[in-house]
Parts: structure tokens; C-alpha cells; sequence
């Protein structure tokens, strides 16, 4: 995580920049996946309540996406996905 926004201050071709902001922005999804994971062992052990959020879905889906259309486009696989539209 560290070495992508490193990376991410120096000049470098566009390309080079979007692959960065995707590893940061996943490696970041992984470690709050983490914490997550260890929130739910100390919930489940009586020591933890529970916080609700809510959470905005096109965002989500906007970044899989984003995550997923890299490796689409190594296989030749076009991903498309319409529009997303929040209601609350």
C-alpha cells in the first residue's frame, strides 16, 4: 500500500497511474476487509457491538468493476454494466 502511493507521486504515463490508484484503492478494500473480519471474531466473543452504516452500492459496484475490467481486457472480454442508481 505504502509503495503505490509512493509510486503515485512521481511523474509517470497515465496507464501506470490508474493500475496504482486500482492496487491502492484494492489493497486498502483488502485491509478494511481485514479489520472487518477481526470487528466480527470480537462481536461474536460478546466484546464488540455492532455499528450500522450505510453504504453507497453504485460505489461498490463502480469499483469492482473498475477492479475487473483490467483483467477483462487481458482475455478480450468486454465488460459492460448499466447504469447504477441508489435509492435510499
Amino acid at each position: 500500500m505504502g509503495t503505490s502511493k509512493i509510486l503515485l507521486k512521481n511523474n509517470l504515463p497515465e496507464n501506470i497511474k490508474s493500475y496504482l490508484e486500482i492496487i491502492n484503492k484494492n489493497s486498502q478494500t483488502i485491509l478494511k476487509m481485514a479489520n472487518d473480519f477481526l470487528n466480527i471474531a470480537l462481536f461474536d466473543s460478546g466484546k464488540v457491538k455492532l455499528d450500522v452504516n450505510s453504504v453507497k452500492l453504485s460505489d461498490l459496484i463502480s469499483d469492482a468493476v473498475t477492479t475487473f475490467n483490467i483483467i477483462c481486457k487481458t482475455k478480450n472480454i468486454n465488460l459492460v454494466i448499466g447504469e447504477i442508481v441508489d435509492t435510499y
